[in-house]
């Protein structure tokens, strides 16, 4: 996530209020990473698999989106991976609450 801010703005901290900021980021990312939040690591896509299609077409539109946008894109899927790891904690929360009132 740091890398693809740096690499979307680029542009030296220059004002007091980005760097404070960039100082949120950092420490917010830094409790990410020491939480017990769950985050998808990717290990288990079976690449020798054979795929579909589909999933080719997907993957040559993101590689030609990441080459010729490479700022916003690379921002937005950083910026998707970390709050989806936040958005399915939450889920798994709220589930394991209703299951645990049911029973």
């Amino acid at each position: 996530m740091i890398a693809a801010t740096v690499h979307g703005f680029g542009n030296p901290i220059s004002d007091t209020r980005v760097s404070v900021l960039w100082l949120l980021l950092v420490l917010i990312l830094g409790v990410l990473m020491a939480s017990r939040i769950r985050y998808y690591s990717f290990k288990d896509i079976q690449w020798a698999k054979r795929m579909p299609s589909l999933a080719i077409v997907a993957i040559v539109l993101l590689i030609g989106s990441i080459v010729l946008f490479s700022q916003i894109v690379l921002m937005l899927i950083a910026s998707a991976y970390v709050v989806q790891g936040i958005v399915l904690h939450l889920v798994r929360y709220v589930r394991h609450h209703i299951a645990s009132r049911a029973a």
